[in-house]
């Protein structure tokens, strides 16, 4: 159906159809003040969310999709879901696409877990997702597409979770085009290649727990010649007095388990 706005204070919608907005700067959801969404439940995966300004617009709570939400604005303020307090966007299954101006923006307390895609209209240049601060953790599933940015948010804690499956995932930018997280978490059995550099709003701001045997973190930009690991602390020397650090937390570790080797313009870490 089409509508200029779904407007509910709260409750539930259920989609498996498709929801057009007619306007350009409005939405085609509005949820005014908390409810949930669910688009595409039950294998509907053409259910399809799309709006001007807004797909979803949620002054706080929950969206789950599994099929594809859209906002076609390409102004500042446009995203394909935006929660503007607490809320949790869940985008599930390698089907799912959310797309925005910016992908997705949660305002504060937020989690978003990605299967899928979630990309910025603008393509690498925009933001796929932004978190506003407070308690921030996003849940990134092997195989899981960004397109844009992330940025966990200022003035909060911000946690970047890579979960465990069937396959290696891979994240790259932090530090570049991914920022502002605090702590680094591999779930236990997950398998990732972890590449950015040791700036403060990158590897080197972040607490990492979890990092073990299968999982690699590549140190762009910097050739390490040794390595040391003292006190929770791993610092990696090019051999001419440059180094670079890592909070790597949790305890066990083994200070000779930690392997480097080149790879191109950078380092891996390893754990054998």
């Amino acid at each position: 159906f089409k509508t200029p706005d779904t407007a509910n204070a709260y409750g539930t919608l259920a989609n498996y159809g498709t929801v057009l907005g007619l306007g350009t700067v409005g939405a085609a959801v509005l949820l005014s003040n908390a409810g949930t969404v669910f688009n595409g439940r039950s294998g509907a995966t053409s259910a399809l969310i799309e709006g001007g300004r807004y797909g979803i617009s949620n002054g706080q709570g929950e969206v789950v999709n599994d099929a594809t939400i859209i906002a076609t604005g390409t102004g500042a303020g446009s995203a394909g879901v935006a929660i503007q307090g607490v809320g949790t966007v869940s985008n599930l299954g390698t089907a799912a696409l959310i797309e925005g101006y910016v992908g997705v923006y949660v305002g504060l307390d937020g989690k978003v877990t990605n299967a899928g895609t979630i990309e910025s209209n603008q393509g690498s240049i925009g933001a796929a997702l932004n978190f506003g601060g407070g308690n921030a953790r996003l849940v990134d599933n092997p195989g899981a597409v960004f397109i844009g940015s992330i940025d966990g948010g200022k003035g909060g804690t911000a946690v970047l979770e890579l979960t465990s499956a069937s396959s290696a995932g891979t994240i790259v930018g932090l530090g570049s085009s991914v920022t502002n997280f605090t702590s680094l978490v591999f779930d236990t059995g997950a398998q990732w290649t972890v590449s950015g550099t040791d700036a403060a709003n990158g590897l080197g701001g972040l607490g990492i727990t979890g990092f073990t045997i299968g999982d690699t973190i590549h140190l762009s930009n910097f050739i390490a010649a040794n390595r040391t690991f003292i006190a929770n602390t791993l610092t990696v020397g090019d051999g001419s007095g440059g180094f670079e650090t890592l909070s790597i937390l949790g305890g066990g570790l083994d200070p000779n388990g930690f392997q480097i080797a080149t790879s191109g313009k950078g380092t891996d870490i390893t754990y054998q």
